[in-house]
């Protein structure tokens, strides 16, 4: 190894290629994580392109650097310290307006980080036509305004973070922005604005109940989200978790847990443990049970699914993000297939 970069290495690599010009290479080059305002050098476009081997469906964008939050089993604290820092807008905005692809990926950790930032971003954003991805944090359910306003600015589909059912869990976790109670309502809220959701949630938490396959099933069932993601509990280095998770072994448990307990063929409703239903099933609180007397959850419509990927960009030798040879970019179709 030649050099190493430590930190921003967007800042770095101009220095890293002068010194390597003049045969001067240094062994490491270190920059700060970074200051409010950030801005950061503008691509060249005209650089990318499909016979360059860049895709031609979707730009990626940072906006900020960081999360407002430091939940245990995250290692985003660890990479970036416990702060956040919102990137120049009018930085922001002149990006996405270059941007050559209809569609914009922000890759941000937590676009959610300052709602009156990221409510200044979508006034911006709103003249320039684009269709957009982000991640937020679920206190976006404090947020109906916002979320209203992010969907007449072309957001499409955003991923949040829900993590586990189980209040205890998300409280050992210190996941202070996630209220079980009100998942349901976060999620109709965001859908009866048109947007598309995916969520993440992570098994194997410690000290998690045993019923937690049937409490994630039921509410997937229920909360009809686009996709869910999951993870593997896992802690890593410098992590707070990773110190007394070292040479630790899991609780015994006569039943196998095994990835037969995964849903075969998108079917939520078998995550559940080898065995049917437990016994306490009926004990688990309110989360999943309707007020008595009220009717049956319909699974609610998707006024559009602005993001799925058209035909042509699905499957083929092409892959996801490369259209066939020769095929223009379909604008997003409407879609609440199933």
């Amino acid at each position: 190894m030649d050099a190493v970069v430590v930190g921003r290495g967007e800042l770095a690599w101009p220095e890293l290629l002068r010194d390597f010009a003049a045969g001067r290479l240094q062994r490491r080059y270190e920059r700060p994580f970074g200051e409010e305002g950030f801005k950061l050098p503008q691509y060249n476009y005209a650089l990318t392109g499909p016979d360059k081997g860049y895709n031609t469906w979707i730009t990626q964008v940072q906006a900020s650097l960081g999360c407002k939050f430091s939940c245990r089993f995250c290692v985003i604290p660890q990479f970036h310290g416990p702060k956040f820092v919102m990137r120049d807008l009018d930085d922001v905005v002149e990006e996405v307006a270059m941007a050559p692809t209809r569609r914009v990926l922000f890759v941000d950790d937590n676009l959610l980080n300052r709602p009156a930032w990221l409510e200044a971003l979508c006034d911006r954003l709103r003249p320039l036509g684009k269709e957009w991805v982000a991640q937020i944090s679920m206190d976006v359910a404090k947020q109906g305004r916002l979320i209203d306003k992010m969907a007449k600015a072309g957001c499409g589909w955003i991923n949040v973070g829900i993590e586990s059912l189980h209040a205890g869990t998300l409280e050992a976790q210190e996941k202070w922005q996630n209220n079980v109670k009100v998942y349901l309502e976060t999620v109709d809220r965001i859908r009866d604005n048109g947007i598309s959701l995916s969520t993440g949630l992570v098994l194997g938490f410690p000290h998690e109940p045993r019923d937690v396959f049937d409490v994630t099933g039921e509410f997937l069932d229920r909360a009809n989200v686009d996709i869910a993601i999951f993870h593997l509990y896992t802690p890593y280095p410098g992590g707070r978790d990773y110190a007394g998770a070292r040479g630790a072994r899991p609780p015994a448990d006569p039943r196998p847990r095994a990835l037969r307990h995964l849903p075969r063929g998108g079917a939520a409703r078998r995550l559940r443990p080898r065995g049917g239903r437990h016994p306490d099933r009926a004990a688990r609180g309110a989360l999943l049970s309707a007020p008595p007397g009220a009717p049956a959850r319909r699974k609610r419509a998707c006024p559009r699914r602005a993001l799925r990927p058209p035909a042509h960009l699905r499957g083929g030798g092409g892959g996801l993000l490369q259209p066939a040879a020769g095929a223009a970019a379909a604008p997003l179709r409407p879609s609440c297939s199933r």
